[in-house]
């Protein structure tokens, strides 16, 4: 099937993610428009990165996906062992991972592995693609990217490595970049000047991007949209502006109140009072109910209606006004 451009790049409806029968992802819909920059949020564990390796069909063997619809460009992505589904990984959609030291191999020089992308994706042989594989490398800040290319990962920092696994992502000019905690393990100075380089990319090459973090303040800095997850369910999807300014969802709010980057002093930061309930055990419907200081009885028993505009979707029983 051939993508059609003129669809939202990404539409998700009702995603489901099990491993056996721990629902891990819990009826998740999700639309990624083209040209514009969706923060995926929430607290560690809560699903985040399933969802995006759900779009880019990485998951493990071992999960099983259900949807009622998963497209990219009105292609179909549910069926992962497709013929089209290679050209579509790597070329179209292409993901940063939060561990580049992992997922580069330690064994080849970094210039051959971005080849190999451009070979398979873009066809360039010879004299050709070694020029593209120099260019892929100068376009992400990396200085003399004609001896760079020939390092091996161990010869180069954190923030290096993650230099070329953006190069490595941006190489075949994909239409979405999958940005999966793209700055963990670096430091301050170094996170900025990478998430830059990024957002610079994808302005470039009017890309969409899903930015799965869950830094608040990166959130509201580069992304246009913001989707809240929490224990595998989007309880509140919005703007970036009104996610900051007029959040409805008790989890949003609390996720606020939370983060150091939105306090006034670190006394007035308040804990969310509890922990992700267990997935292996009886589920509320709401599955921060148990966490909620507006939590009713049907917040228990039944799934919470969807309500506002698409532009500021909250899934709550007894939202905040």
């Amino acid at each position: 099937m051939t993508p059609d451009w003129t669809k939202n790049l990404v539409e998700a409806r009702n995603l489901n993610i099990r491993f056996g029968s721990t629902p891990v992802v819990d009826d998740i819909s999700l639309d990624l428009p083209k040209g514009r920059i969706t923060a995926l949020v929430g607290e560690s564990g809560s699903g985040k990165s399933l969802v995006a390796h759900s779009i880019a069909g990485i998951l493990t063997p071992a999960a099983r996906l259900e949807a009622d619809r998963l497209s990219f460009a009105g292609v179909d992505l549910r069926d992962t062992k497709s013929p089209g589904w290679r050209d579509l990984r790597g070329r179209q959609i292409a993901i940063i991972f939060q561990n580049p030291r992992a997922a580069l191999s330690p064994v080849r020089r970094v210039g051959q592995q971005i080849g190999d992308v451009i070979a398979r994706h873009r066809g360039l042989k010879g004299a050709e693609l070694s020029r593209a594989v120099v260019e892929a490398l100068g376009a992400v800040g990396i200085v003399d990217p004609e001896a760079r290319q020939n390092a091996y990962t161990g010869e180069l920092s954190g923030g290096m490595c993650q230099r070329v696994m953006i190069a490595l992502a941006l190489a075949c000019n994909p239409r979405l970049l999958i940005a999966d905690e793209p700055t963990t393990g670096l430091d301050n100075t170094t996170q900025a000047a990478i998430l830059d380089l990024v957002v610079d990319q994808i302005r470039a090459r009017d890309m969409s991007c899903l930015l799965i973090t869950h830094d608040l303040a990166l959130a509201r800095e580069y992304a246009d949209d913001i989707c809240v997850m929490h224990a595998g369910q989007i309880v509140e999807k919005a703007d970036s502006a009104r996610i900051f300014t007029a959040s409805q969802h008790p989890y949003t709010h609390a996720l606020l109140k939370a983060s150091a980057s939105q306090a006034d002093s670190i006394a007035s930061l308040e804990p969310i009072k509890g922990s992700l309930p267990d997935l292996n055990g009886p589920l509320p419907a709401c599955r921060f109910a148990n966490r909620c200081p507006r939590a009713e009885e049907r917040c228990h028993s039944a799934k919470p209606p969807v309500s506002g505009p698409d532009t500021a979707r909250v899934n709550c029983w007894n939202p905040l006004p």
